[in-house]
């Protein structure tokens, strides 16, 4: 359950973050919870390769399904910004 109330609040939060890019934030809301899932599952087959009690698979796919949160949002926060490139027209002519 607390992992469903973390998983809403990550989404709400990346949501917000390509809502201020100029994005469509129910895409990137899709790609945290599908990230989330497919991180939780690839650990779940390691560790059930390996014979790992669930208790040791769980302490791995928490975290790790974390990582892939922050490596969505660290794309999302490279992208420019909705009004990014109105602000750098006539930047690259100020020496002319």
């Amino acid at each position: 359950m607390i992992e469903i109330i973390v998983l809403i609040f990550l989404s709400r939060n990346i949501g917000y973050l390509a809502q201020d890019k100029g994005l469509k934030p129910g895409l990137w809301k899709f790609y945290v919870v599908l990230a989330w899932i497919l991180t939780e599952f690839s650990v779940a087959v390691v560790g059930g390769m390996l014979q790992l009690e669930i208790v040791p698979i769980l302490l791995i796919a928490y975290p790790l399904a974390f990582v892939s949160y922050l490596i969505l949002k660290t794309m999302l926060k490279r992208m420019p910004d909705k009004d990014e490139w109105i602000n750098d027209i006539g930047s690259s002519n100020e020496g002319i």
